[in-house]
């Protein structure tokens, strides 16, 4: 039992999802070189029918690795990502849906349900973090 849970350990940190960062300032002028946004259709990975939402028209997103480095990420719907605010609470959004008008980010975070958005004021962002979460989602 003991070999399995050190196994399990080990396979969870090696195969874990790598988890980028972005400035706040960063993102806010990557999205505004964007033309907005645009309706999107992705695979259903529950197997039934397509599920169609606007998404940001950003093709790739600048981000920086944990050693620091910048590395460019190809947009997906299976990108998520995690906003940490000055008071410390967290916000998870899918990356492709994310927006920035009037100083307010906006993003969605259910694909099932498009009506649960989050709205949050750009000046409390303190961290952007960026990841793949591995779902199965695809653009159509």
């Amino acid at each position: 039992m003991r070999k399995f849970i050190l196994i399990f350990v080990f396979t969870c940190i090696f195969y874990s999802c790598k988890t980028y960062t972005v400035t706040p300032e960063n993102l806010k002028e990557q999205l505004s070189s964007t033309a907005g946004v645009k309706k999107t259709e992705i695979n259903n990975p529950m197997g039934f029918g397509t599920l169609s939402y606007e998404a940001n028209s950003l093709k790739k997103i600048r981000v920086v690795n944990k050693e620091g480095r910048q590395e460019s990420l190809e947009n997906s719907p299976a990108l998520e990502m995690r906003v940490t605010l000055k008071n410390k609470k967290r916000y998870h959004f899918y990356f492709d849906t994310v927006v920035i008008k009037d100083d307010t980010l906006s993003g969605g975070r259910s694909r099932f349900i498009g009506s649960l958005t989050r709205k949050i004021p750009f000046d409390s962002i303190q961290k952007i973090e960026i990841q793949d979460g591995g779902k199965k989602f695809e653009y159509q």
